[in-house]
């Protein structure tokens, strides 16, 4: 049988473990799925190729943070996923080759998103780059 005072602290731990409240970032059911779309441009500005690119590393952040959770790389079709995030709003990121960027690299594409519920999918708009 079971004392008062270990039916109250049952019945905190319990509710402490319901009402916790967890932070955007890894650990959940929900999905962000999008594509790299990349533009092949001269220095002159014309046009060599467009179309999805494979291999190229996309990032996610939890909005507002400087530090990226994980990256992936594009699939041949230009398709990536972040799956096992939280609830909360993330920031998606890639980078695009620049020729006239002193480091040849330029950070071309970054949107935010935002994940409502706890198993959804949320496809985002192309993520467009030059290369």
């Amino acid at each position: 049988m079971l004392r008062k005072s270990g039916i109250v602290f049952i019945t905190l731990c319990l509710s402490a473990f319901i009402s916790c409240k967890k932070d955007a970032g890894l650990g959940g059911l929900a999905t962000i799925k999008g594509k790299v779309y990349a533009t092949d441009v001269t220095k002159s500005g014309d046009v060599q190729s467009a179309g999805y690119i494979g291999e190229n590393r996309v990032y996610i952040s939890v909005s507002g943070s400087s530090t990226s959770l994980t990256d992936v790389r594009t699939n041949y079709d230009g398709s990536f996923e972040f799956d096992f995030l939280r609830k909360g709003t993330y920031d998606i990121w890639t980078y695009g080759n620049c020729d006239t960027c002193a480091w040849k690299q330029e950070y071309d594409i970054h949107t935010k998103v935002e994940i409502t519920e706890k198993k959804q999918t949320v496809v985002i708009d192309d993520l467009q780059i030059i290369i």
